[in-house]
């Protein structure tokens, strides 16, 4: 049985999607290596189907992601493939992970925030929300901060309202722990 025949026998067999969905994941993390879980990912992220890539997000959804090389480049590839508000927050959440892991990843993000894509523009943002909650943020989280909230004053405007309203929530979150 494969991978995704898993999942959909899971997700069958249950009477609420997600529970299903987080259930098998766990699984996946408790019994596969941090290689084959990304693998597995990739394979179930290029399946194309909604409960396959909600996983496949939730995979790479850890802080401890040694080595995370190949997860950080799947998830920018991702961002871009996401069919939907769902799909492409679940990435941007990963890749928030990721880029507090290693903050020089943090130029990728910062170009999201100048797509054409609401999308994109809003995954910019939830993928560096983590650095807005920081109490004691260090030199380079400081800066890191700073750089993403220059952005905001423009985005604040944004046509999108989704992306407007995470423009609202990252300058909710900074203003309580800045």
């Amino acid at each position: 049985m494969t991978a995704l025949d898993t999942l959909h026998t899971a997700i069958d067999a249950a009477d609420r999607p997600q529970a299903a969905i987080d259930a098998q994941v766990a699984e996946w993390r408790d019994t596969l290596t941090v290689e084959d879980r990304v693998a597995l990912a990739a394979d179930l992220w290029d399946s194309g189907e909604e409960p396959a890539r909600i996983a496949a997000a939730r995979l790479l959804f850890q802080a401890r992601l040694r080595p995370d090389d190949r997860a950080w480049g799947l998830l920018q590839a991702w961002v871009a493939q996401a069919a939907d508000q769902k799909q492409a927050d679940l990435v941007a959440k990963s890749a928030e992970k990721r880029v507090m892991a290693d903050l020089s990843r943090l130029p990728v993000v910062a170009d999201w925030l100048e797509d054409a894509s609401p999308l994109i523009r809003r995954a910019g943002l939830i993928a560096t929300l983590a650095l807005a909650k920081l109490d004691h943020p260090s030199e380079a989280q400081a800066e890191a901060r700073t750089r993403i909230y220059a952005h905001l004053p423009r985005m604040m405007n944004d046509e999108d309202r989704m992306v407007r309203g995470a423009v609202a929530e990252w300058r909710t979150v900074y203003n309580r722990h800045k």
